[in-house]
């Protein structure tokens, strides 16, 4: 499976000109505040419309603009989990993912139901509504509402930043299991210089709203184009975690 990705996009303040692409692997959009991160992942799931572009997920067109083609969300068959779950408050966990798996037959709902409470650990939460469980065990439900489709790409906008640093770390690892379980590219938004260095395969480094660099981590994160307000910051974490 791949991702092939072009878009731009004229802004007050900016304009968003990108274009890469990724297969079975996880790449993390790093930069700055404003650079384009966030809104380069709304306009791959549909929720935003580009100026220009395309994108195309496993052989399948999702939007081209010079043939007029723009899928809707719906039909696009992209998981998305944003920093805070967005759970709905009056649905259990149980109701809460069923809400994910919207046009799928029963039978093949309750068989991926039943995987991914396995996977994310939820058994014992079904029947709970979102005020009773944890800030980590929500976003495992956000995770398993945004898999229960098996889409082709899943795109997380900073999940983990919201978790304290043990959830965080226990996150990471469901992140890797998700990973060899579903074999599909994975788009990670991050501001943590730490997070984006452990977890990804790729770093596509946005400034302004145009890709800086692209490369794995040990590549990108040295002195040559580490952002200078970065640096310190990333070799600050590294010691802290062992690294040195």
């Amino acid at each position: 499976m791949g991702l092939k990705v072009t878009l731009s996009k004229k802004f007050k303040n900016f304009t968003l000109d990108v274009s890469w692409e990724l297969h079975n692997e996880l790449a993390v959009i790093f930069g700055h505040s404003g650079s384009g991160k966030s809104v380069t992942l709304n306009m791959i799931a549909g929720l935003d419309e580009p100026d220009s572009g395309f994108v195309g997920s496993d052989n399948r067109v999702l939007y081209d603009g010079q043939q007029g083609v723009s899928l809707s969300p719906q039909k696009r068959n992209i998981g998305y989990v944003f920093q805070h779950p967005a759970l709905f408050p009056h649905m259990t966990v149980q109701e809460n993912i069923y809400y994910g798996a919207t046009g799928l037959t029963k039978e093949v709902r309750d068989k991926r139901y039943d995987d991914v409470m396995d996977i994310f650990q939820l058994l014992d939460l079904e029947k709970k509504c979102p005020d009773e469980i944890s800030g980590g065990q929500k976003q495992r439900v956000a995770f398993a509402r945004a898999l229960i489709r098996k889409p082709e790409v899943l795109l997380l906008d900073e999940p983990f930043s919201a978790l304290d640093a043990k959830i965080r770390d226990e996150m990471w690892d469901f992140l890797k299991d998700i990973r060899r379980f579903y074999k599909i590219p994975v788009v990670l938004v991050t501001h943590d210089v730490y997070e984006a260095y452990c977890l990804a395969d790729k770093v596509i480094v946005y400034a302004e709203g145009q890709v800086e660099h692209v490369g794995r981590p040990h590549e990108v994160f040295n002195t040559q184009t580490m952002p200078e307000c970065e640096f310190p910051l990333f070799f600050s974490y590294m010691f802290s975690k062992g690294f040195n």
